[in-house]
Parts: C-alpha cells; structure tokens; sequence
C-alpha cells in the first residue's frame, strides 16, 4: 500500500498521541514520590510531542527538508534501542517502534521524491 502525505501526517499523530495517552495513565498508577520514575516519564515525553510538531509541519518539512523528518526518526529508533537495554523493556514494544519507525522513514524517502523541493 502506498501512503499519501496525509496517512504519513496521521501516523505521526498517532505516535504522537499514545504516548501521551499512556503517560496519563501511567501518571494516576505510580507512586507520586517516586520522583525518578515521574522524570523518566516526562523524558519519554518529548518525542511525542516532537511527534505532534511534526505533524503539523510535515509538508513544509517533506518539500524544503525531509533529511530532518528522516534523521528524527532515525534518532527514535535509536532511543528506544538505548532504552530497551538500560530498562530492560519489552522486546516486543521495541520492535513495532522500529518497524513503525523504519516503515515512516522509507515512505518519507519515497514521498520526498514525488514533492517538488522548495528551497
């Protein structure tokens, strides 16, 4: 299947918003003084809302720079691969990240191809 502009946009959002999601959850189960676990929640945080940025910006992005969107993701799937070791994670979490992750980096590079660049 290829993918449009528009359900790569969706897909970002989706990684965007999950997180999210499960980091409210995740804040009502834990322990309010454990202060390293709320940080560590907070850090994991932030792609997510790097995530959402990117969605709105994608098409810019995709026309003067798609490196950058590339590059990002690249950067996410060696996060999680550092986090998975340092936290001993789940194997399987880790692997759809990554494959998620690989399956928005080739698409990107083939979309990036189509889209008139815009310097």
């Amino acid at each position: 299947m290829k993918e449009t502009k528009k359900s790569i946009r969706v897909w970002f959002g989706i990684m965007g918003l999950l997180p999210i999601l499960f980091t409210i959850i995740a804040f009502k189960a834990i322990n309010n003084t454990n202060t390293f676990g709320m940080l560590g929640i907070l850090v994991g945080l932030i792609p997510s809302f790097a995530y959402l940025y990117f969605v709105v910006k994608f098409n810019h992005y995709l026309a003067t720079s798609p490196k950058i969107l590339i590059n990002f993701l690249i950067i996410l799937i060696i996060f999680d691969v550092v986090l998975f070791f340092l936290a001993k994670g789940d194997i399987f979490s880790l692997l759809i990240n990554v494959i998620i992750n690989w399956y928005l980096i080739r698409n990107i590079k083939r979309l990036s191809k189509n889209e008139p660049q815009l310097k």
